[in-house]
Protein backbone atom coordinates (compact mmCIF):
# COMPACT_ATOMS: atom_id res chain seq x y z
CA UNK A 1 0.00 0.00 0.00
CA UNK A 2 1.37 3.44 -0.94
CA UNK A 3 2.44 5.75 1.86
CA UNK A 4 0.90 9.17 2.40
CA UNK A 5 4.33 10.83 2.22
CA UNK A 6 7.66 9.91 0.64
CA UNK A 7 10.74 11.72 1.99
CA UNK A 8 13.88 11.61 -0.17
CA UNK A 9 17.25 11.97 1.59
CA UNK A 10 20.33 12.23 -0.68
CA UNK A 11 23.47 11.12 1.18
CA UNK A 12 27.08 11.99 0.41
CA UNK A 13 29.85 12.55 2.94
CA UNK A 14 27.52 13.18 5.88
CA UNK A 15 28.03 10.13 8.10
CA UNK A 16 28.67 12.31 11.16
CA UNK A 17 25.34 14.12 10.83
CA UNK A 18 23.17 11.24 9.61
CA UNK A 19 21.88 10.06 13.03
CA UNK A 20 20.29 13.44 13.82
CA UNK A 21 18.68 13.56 10.37
CA UNK A 22 17.38 9.98 10.40
CA UNK A 23 16.19 10.11 14.01
CA UNK A 24 14.15 13.22 13.17
CA UNK A 25 12.46 11.16 10.46
CA UNK A 26 12.01 8.02 12.55
CA UNK A 27 10.23 9.99 15.30
CA UNK A 28 7.90 11.99 13.02
CA UNK A 29 4.32 12.25 14.23
CA UNK A 30 3.21 11.28 10.71
CA UNK A 31 3.68 7.51 10.83
CA UNK A 32 2.36 6.73 7.36
CA UNK A 33 5.55 7.71 5.55
CA UNK A 34 8.42 6.12 3.65
CA UNK A 35 12.00 7.38 3.79
CA UNK A 36 14.06 6.91 0.63
CA UNK A 37 17.76 7.13 1.48
CA UNK A 38 19.89 7.65 -1.65
CA UNK A 39 23.52 6.67 -1.10
CA UNK A 40 25.27 8.74 -3.78
CA UNK A 41 28.46 6.65 -3.52
CA UNK A 42 29.28 8.27 -0.19
CA UNK A 43 32.98 7.69 0.58
CA UNK A 44 32.76 7.86 4.39
CA UNK A 45 30.93 4.65 5.29
CA UNK A 46 27.53 6.34 5.50
CA UNK A 47 26.03 3.32 3.77
CA UNK A 48 26.41 1.26 6.94
CA UNK A 49 24.35 3.78 8.91
CA UNK A 50 21.66 3.73 6.23
CA UNK A 51 21.58 -0.07 6.21
CA UNK A 52 21.15 -0.19 9.98
CA UNK A 53 18.15 2.15 9.88
CA UNK A 54 16.61 0.13 7.06
CA UNK A 55 17.12 -3.05 9.11
CA UNK A 56 15.49 -1.56 12.20
CA UNK A 57 12.56 0.22 10.53
CA UNK A 58 10.86 -0.97 7.33
CA UNK A 59 9.85 2.59 6.45
CA UNK A 60 13.49 3.27 5.51
CA UNK A 61 14.65 2.10 2.06
CA UNK A 62 18.19 2.44 0.74
CA UNK A 63 18.84 3.25 -2.93
CA UNK A 64 22.46 3.11 -4.07
CA UNK A 65 24.42 4.85 -6.82
CA UNK A 66 27.49 2.92 -7.97
CA UNK A 67 29.26 6.22 -8.60
CA UNK A 68 28.75 9.75 -7.37
CA UNK A 69 26.18 11.51 -9.58
CA UNK A 70 25.55 14.72 -7.63
CA UNK A 71 22.71 16.12 -5.55
CA UNK A 72 20.29 16.81 -8.41
CA UNK A 73 20.49 13.25 -9.75
CA UNK A 74 20.26 11.77 -6.22
CA UNK A 75 17.04 13.67 -5.58
CA UNK A 76 15.68 12.38 -8.89
CA UNK A 77 16.58 8.77 -8.01
CA UNK A 78 14.66 9.00 -4.77
CA UNK A 79 11.67 10.77 -6.31
CA UNK A 80 11.45 8.15 -9.08
CA UNK A 81 11.11 5.45 -6.42
CA UNK A 82 8.51 7.31 -4.35
CA UNK A 83 5.01 5.93 -3.89
CA UNK A 84 3.46 8.54 -1.61
CA UNK A 85 0.68 10.96 -2.46
CA UNK A 86 3.04 13.69 -1.27
CA UNK A 87 6.78 14.11 -1.67
CA UNK A 88 9.39 15.88 0.43
CA UNK A 89 13.17 16.25 0.38
CA UNK A 90 15.52 16.49 3.35
CA UNK A 91 19.28 16.96 3.15
CA UNK A 92 21.23 14.38 5.14
CA UNK A 93 23.04 16.95 7.29
CA UNK A 94 19.79 18.70 8.30
CA UNK A 95 16.88 17.61 10.46
CA UNK A 96 13.18 18.31 10.70
CA UNK A 97 10.83 19.25 13.54
CA UNK A 98 8.73 16.39 14.83
CA UNK A 99 5.31 17.52 13.57
CA UNK A 100 6.18 19.29 10.32
CA UNK A 101 5.25 16.61 7.83
CA UNK A 102 1.96 15.71 9.53
CA UNK A 103 0.91 19.35 9.72
CA UNK A 104 2.03 20.17 6.17
CA UNK A 105 0.23 17.17 4.66
CA UNK A 106 -2.92 18.00 6.63
CA UNK A 107 -2.81 21.59 5.36
CA UNK A 108 -2.37 20.39 1.77
CA UNK A 109 -5.26 17.94 2.10
CA UNK A 110 -7.65 20.43 3.69
CA UNK A 111 -6.93 23.19 1.17
CA UNK A 112 -5.98 21.32 -2.01
CA UNK A 113 -2.46 22.82 -2.04
CA UNK A 114 0.17 21.56 -4.47
CA UNK A 115 3.00 23.02 -2.36
CA UNK A 116 3.22 23.68 1.38
CA UNK A 117 6.19 25.57 2.80
CA UNK A 118 7.41 25.35 6.39
CA UNK A 119 9.79 27.47 8.44
CA UNK A 120 13.59 27.34 8.35
CA UNK A 121 15.91 27.66 11.34
CA UNK A 122 19.67 27.97 10.70
CA UNK A 123 21.99 26.07 13.02
CA UNK A 124 25.73 26.68 13.18
CA UNK A 125 28.33 24.08 14.10
CA UNK A 126 28.68 25.65 17.57
CA UNK A 127 24.97 25.03 18.22
CA UNK A 128 23.77 28.62 17.71
CA UNK A 129 20.33 28.82 16.11
CA UNK A 130 18.79 31.79 14.35
CA UNK A 131 16.21 32.77 11.76
CA UNK A 132 16.48 35.21 8.88
CA UNK A 133 13.28 37.26 8.62
CA UNK A 134 14.41 38.81 5.33
CA UNK A 135 13.85 35.37 3.82
CA UNK A 136 10.74 34.44 5.74
CA UNK A 137 9.04 37.80 5.13
CA UNK A 138 9.52 37.49 1.37
CA UNK A 139 6.69 34.96 1.50
CA UNK A 140 3.95 36.87 3.26
CA UNK A 141 0.85 35.15 1.97
CA UNK A 142 -0.36 32.00 3.70
CA UNK A 143 -2.32 31.01 0.59
CA UNK A 144 -1.86 31.57 -3.14
CA UNK A 145 -4.10 30.27 -5.94
CA UNK A 146 -3.88 29.92 -9.70
CA UNK A 147 -1.46 32.19 -11.53
CA UNK A 148 -0.74 34.04 -8.29
CA UNK A 149 1.49 31.11 -7.27
CA UNK A 150 3.65 31.51 -10.36
CA UNK A 151 3.65 35.30 -10.19
CA UNK A 152 4.70 35.45 -6.55
CA UNK A 153 7.57 33.05 -7.12
CA UNK A 154 9.05 34.75 -10.16
CA UNK A 155 8.53 38.31 -8.90
CA UNK A 156 10.88 37.67 -5.97
CA UNK A 157 13.58 36.84 -8.59
CA UNK A 158 15.26 34.17 -6.41
CA UNK A 159 16.10 36.66 -3.67
CA UNK A 160 13.97 34.73 -1.17
CA UNK A 161 15.90 31.64 -0.10
CA UNK A 162 12.94 30.06 1.69
CA UNK A 163 10.76 30.33 -1.41
CA UNK A 164 13.04 28.42 -3.78
CA UNK A 165 14.66 25.82 -1.53
CA UNK A 166 13.23 22.37 -2.17
CA UNK A 167 13.80 20.83 1.27
CA UNK A 168 11.43 22.99 3.37
CA UNK A 169 8.31 21.94 1.49
CA UNK A 170 5.81 19.17 0.96
CA UNK A 171 4.88 18.67 -2.71
CA UNK A 172 1.86 16.93 -4.18
CA UNK A 173 3.40 14.05 -6.17
CA UNK A 174 0.97 14.55 -9.06
CA UNK A 175 2.57 17.96 -9.56
CA UNK A 176 6.03 16.43 -9.35
CA UNK A 177 5.18 13.82 -11.98
CA UNK A 178 4.04 16.59 -14.32
CA UNK A 179 7.36 18.39 -13.83
CA UNK A 180 9.72 15.39 -13.85
CA UNK A 181 10.15 15.04 -17.65
CA UNK A 182 11.54 18.56 -17.81
CA UNK A 183 14.25 17.66 -15.28
CA UNK A 184 15.59 14.70 -17.26
CA UNK A 185 18.35 16.56 -19.20
CA UNK A 186 19.79 18.12 -16.03
CA UNK A 187 19.67 14.78 -14.20
CA UNK A 188 22.35 13.50 -16.57
CA UNK A 189 24.78 16.15 -15.30
CA UNK A 190 26.64 16.34 -11.99
CA UNK A 191 24.92 19.25 -10.23
CA UNK A 192 25.25 20.02 -6.51
CA UNK A 193 24.81 23.80 -6.28
CA UNK A 194 21.54 25.79 -6.51
CA UNK A 195 19.79 22.71 -7.88
CA UNK A 196 16.79 23.90 -5.82
CA UNK A 197 16.23 26.71 -8.32
CA UNK A 198 16.02 24.25 -11.22
CA UNK A 199 13.41 22.19 -9.40
CA UNK A 200 11.43 25.18 -8.13
CA UNK A 201 11.20 27.08 -11.42
CA UNK A 202 9.27 24.19 -12.98
CA UNK A 203 7.23 23.35 -9.87
CA UNK A 204 6.02 26.91 -9.31
CA UNK A 205 5.31 27.38 -13.00
CA UNK A 206 2.72 24.59 -12.93
CA UNK A 207 1.52 24.76 -9.30
CA UNK A 208 -2.04 25.99 -8.74
CA UNK A 209 -2.11 26.07 -4.96
CA UNK A 210 0.51 27.19 -2.40
CA UNK A 211 0.18 27.17 1.38
CA UNK A 212 2.35 28.37 4.22
CA UNK A 213 2.58 26.41 7.47
CA UNK A 214 4.10 28.36 10.34
CA UNK A 215 5.63 26.93 13.48
CA UNK A 216 7.20 23.74 12.11
CA UNK A 217 9.91 23.13 9.57
CA UNK A 218 13.53 22.28 8.89
CA UNK A 219 16.75 22.97 10.77
CA UNK A 220 19.34 23.92 8.16
CA UNK A 221 22.77 23.04 9.57
CA UNK A 222 25.70 25.11 8.32
CA UNK A 223 28.93 23.19 7.70
CA UNK A 224 32.14 24.28 6.02
CA UNK A 225 32.26 20.87 4.29
CA UNK A 226 28.75 21.05 2.83
CA UNK A 227 28.08 21.34 -0.91
CA UNK A 228 27.50 25.08 -0.47
CA UNK A 229 30.64 25.64 1.57
CA UNK A 230 33.77 26.20 -0.52
CA UNK A 231 35.92 28.45 1.62
CA UNK A 232 39.59 27.69 1.02
CA UNK A 233 38.81 25.26 -1.80
CA UNK A 234 39.17 27.03 -5.17
CA UNK A 235 38.37 23.91 -7.22
CA UNK A 236 35.13 23.35 -5.32
CA UNK A 237 34.26 27.02 -5.65
CA UNK A 238 34.73 26.93 -9.43
CA UNK A 239 32.61 23.77 -9.65
CA UNK A 240 29.84 25.45 -7.66
CA UNK A 241 30.00 28.53 -9.88
CA UNK A 242 29.74 26.36 -13.02
CA UNK A 243 26.76 24.49 -11.51
CA UNK A 244 24.92 27.77 -10.92
CA UNK A 245 25.46 28.76 -14.54
CA UNK A 246 24.03 25.43 -15.74
CA UNK A 247 21.01 25.73 -13.46
CA UNK A 248 20.14 29.23 -14.66
CA UNK A 249 20.65 28.20 -18.29
CA UNK A 250 18.26 25.28 -17.72
CA UNK A 251 15.67 27.55 -16.08
CA UNK A 252 15.91 30.13 -18.86
CA UNK A 253 15.48 27.50 -21.56
CA UNK A 254 12.46 26.02 -19.79
CA UNK A 255 10.76 29.41 -19.54
CA UNK A 256 11.63 30.14 -23.16
CA UNK A 257 9.93 26.89 -24.21
CA UNK A 258 6.85 27.89 -22.21
CA UNK A 259 6.73 31.36 -23.80
CA UNK A 260 6.94 32.89 -20.31
CA UNK A 261 8.66 36.14 -21.21
CA UNK A 262 7.78 38.04 -18.04
CA UNK A 263 9.11 35.22 -15.88
CA UNK A 264 12.30 35.17 -17.96
CA UNK A 265 12.79 38.86 -17.25
CA UNK A 266 12.58 38.19 -13.52
CA UNK A 267 14.96 35.26 -13.92
CA UNK A 268 17.42 37.58 -15.63
CA UNK A 269 17.35 39.85 -12.57
CA UNK A 270 18.17 36.81 -10.48
CA UNK A 271 21.08 35.91 -12.76
CA UNK A 272 22.52 39.40 -12.33
CA UNK A 273 22.21 39.26 -8.55
CA UNK A 274 23.84 35.85 -8.40
CA UNK A 275 26.57 36.98 -10.80
CA UNK A 276 27.36 39.99 -8.62
CA UNK A 277 27.36 37.93 -5.44
CA UNK A 278 29.55 35.15 -6.84
CA UNK A 279 31.89 37.42 -8.78
CA UNK A 280 32.71 39.18 -5.52
CA UNK A 281 33.44 35.88 -3.77
CA UNK A 282 35.38 34.60 -6.78
CA UNK A 283 38.18 37.10 -6.21
CA UNK A 284 39.38 34.81 -3.41
CA UNK A 285 39.31 31.65 -5.54
CA UNK A 286 40.13 32.57 -9.14
CA UNK A 287 42.11 34.97 -11.30
CA UNK A 288 40.44 37.76 -13.22
CA UNK A 289 40.18 36.00 -16.62
CA UNK A 290 38.61 32.98 -14.96
CA UNK A 291 36.21 35.18 -12.99
CA UNK A 292 35.16 36.84 -16.24
CA UNK A 293 34.62 33.47 -17.93
CA UNK A 294 32.60 32.01 -15.05
CA UNK A 295 30.51 35.15 -14.67
CA UNK A 296 29.81 35.36 -18.41
CA UNK A 297 28.53 31.77 -18.33
CA UNK A 298 26.18 32.62 -15.48
CA UNK A 299 24.97 35.94 -16.88
CA UNK A 300 26.30 36.91 -20.32
CA UNK A 301 25.21 40.56 -20.14
CA UNK A 302 26.57 41.18 -16.64
CA UNK A 303 29.51 43.58 -16.34
CA UNK A 304 32.15 43.20 -13.64
CA UNK A 305 32.97 46.91 -13.88
CA UNK A 306 32.28 48.77 -10.67
CA UNK A 307 31.14 45.71 -8.76
CA UNK A 308 33.66 46.37 -5.97
CA UNK A 309 32.07 49.73 -5.22
CA UNK A 310 29.79 48.36 -2.54
CA UNK A 311 28.52 50.62 0.26
CA UNK A 312 31.04 51.00 3.07
CA UNK A 313 30.92 48.76 6.13
CA UNK A 314 30.95 50.73 9.39
CA UNK A 315 28.47 53.45 8.54
CA UNK A 316 24.74 53.30 8.96
CA UNK A 317 22.77 53.42 5.75
CA UNK A 318 19.10 53.55 4.97
CA UNK A 319 18.03 50.76 2.66
CA UNK A 320 15.85 52.05 -0.11
CA UNK A 321 14.93 49.94 -3.19
CA UNK A 322 11.90 47.68 -3.49
CA UNK A 323 11.39 43.93 -3.62
CA UNK A 324 7.99 43.10 -5.13
CA UNK A 325 5.98 40.15 -3.89
CA UNK A 326 2.75 38.95 -5.51
CA UNK A 327 2.50 42.16 -7.54
CA UNK A 328 2.34 44.35 -4.44
CA UNK A 329 4.98 46.81 -3.35
CA UNK A 330 5.58 47.83 0.22
CA UNK A 331 8.55 48.19 2.48
CA UNK A 332 10.50 47.32 5.56
CA UNK A 333 12.65 50.28 6.58
CA UNK A 334 16.05 49.05 7.64
CA UNK A 335 19.46 50.24 8.65
CA UNK A 336 22.65 48.33 7.94
CA UNK A 337 25.32 49.06 10.52
CA UNK A 338 28.57 47.20 11.21
CA UNK A 339 27.52 44.44 8.83
CA UNK A 340 24.25 43.72 10.63
CA UNK A 341 20.78 44.40 9.25
CA UNK A 342 18.45 45.86 11.87
CA UNK A 343 14.75 45.80 11.01
CA UNK A 344 13.13 48.95 12.34
CA UNK A 345 9.56 48.72 11.19
CA UNK A 346 7.41 47.22 8.49
CA UNK A 347 5.25 49.12 6.02
CA UNK A 348 2.43 47.19 4.33
CA UNK A 349 4.22 43.96 5.21
CA UNK A 350 6.70 44.21 2.33
CA UNK A 351 10.45 44.65 2.11
CA UNK A 352 12.35 47.70 0.87
CA UNK A 353 16.07 47.95 0.34
CA UNK A 354 18.57 49.03 -2.28
CA UNK A 355 18.69 46.71 -5.28
CA UNK A 356 22.47 46.42 -5.29
CA UNK A 357 22.44 45.47 -1.61
CA UNK A 358 20.05 42.53 -1.94
CA UNK A 359 22.60 39.67 -2.14
CA UNK A 360 24.57 40.92 0.87
CA UNK A 361 21.51 41.56 3.02
CA UNK A 362 19.86 38.23 2.36
CA UNK A 363 22.43 36.28 4.32
CA UNK A 364 22.69 38.39 7.47
CA UNK A 365 21.82 36.35 10.60
CA UNK A 366 18.84 37.72 12.48
CA UNK A 367 17.00 37.05 15.72
CA UNK A 368 19.68 34.98 17.47
CA UNK A 369 18.07 32.17 19.45
CA UNK A 370 19.46 30.54 22.61
CA UNK A 371 21.48 27.39 21.93
CA UNK A 372 19.57 24.27 22.85
CA UNK A 373 16.18 25.94 22.80
CA UNK A 374 13.40 23.92 21.18
CA UNK A 375 12.23 26.17 18.34
CA UNK A 376 9.20 24.24 17.15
Amino acid sequence: MAATLSVVVPVYGTKRDLPACLESLRTQSLRDAEFLLVDDASPDGAGAVLAEYARRDSRFRVLTHSQNRGLFAARMTGADAATGKYLAFLDSDDFVSVDFYRAAVALAEENDFDLVMGDTVWQRENGDRFVRPVHADCVLEDELRGNAVRDAFFQQAMTCYSFHTIWNKVIRRDLWLRCAPYYAPLAKKHIVMTEDIAFSVVLYFFAQGFGRHRGDGVFYCEHASSSTGAAGNPAKFRKNYADIAQVFAFADEFLHQQGANQARQQLQKARKWYARMWAEQARKAANQPEISRLTAALCPDFSLMGQHDAPGNGQAQAVTAVLTVSGLVGAVKAVKKMGQLILLHRLDGRIRHREQDIPALLFQPQLQLPAGRRIF
